[in-house]
């Protein structure tokens, strides 16, 4: 927050996953936020996944690689032998509608979002939304 500026001047706030969103934009967002503590997963399909490490996913997942698996394999292949980014221990925690998953890091220190199209974006896990 910058100090002195009235609410209605500000443009960028934190949203309920501590992201920034501009304040204008976040009508028209669809993708609901990352299932936290006490929410309801859209999808309950993806239940037997949360929870479960990108190495494990890759390794032993029993699912079928279709939607809405599919996306999630994809993903855990990605963060966990892609790329050299070496993160097979990150939990996958959720799958948004747009197709990006939320991944924990082992520690519960960072959230990572891989978004369909394989962006990866890591951000600490107490910066304003999950802890």
């Amino acid at each position: 927050m910058i100090a002195g500026l009235p609410d209605q001047t500000r443009k960028l706030e934190f949203d309920r996953d501590g992201l920034w969103i501009c304040r204008d934009c976040k009508k028209r967002i669809r993708t609901d936020p990352v299932i936290g503590p006490g929410e309801v997963n859209p999808d309950q399909r993806l239940d037997v996944l949360v929870g479960k490490t990108a190495g494990a996913i890759c390794r032993d997942s029993t699912v079928p690689y279709s939607p809405p698996y599919s996306q999630v394999i994809e993903a855990a292949s990605h963060i966990a032998y892609d790329n050299d980014m070496f993160m097979s221990a990150w939990v996958f925690a959720a799958q948004w509608q747009d197709g990006s998953t939320v991944w924990r890091s082992p520690d519960n220190a960072f959230t990572a979002i891989v978004s369909a199209d394989s962006d990866v974006r890591i951000i600490p896990s107490g910066s304003g939304g999950w802890s």
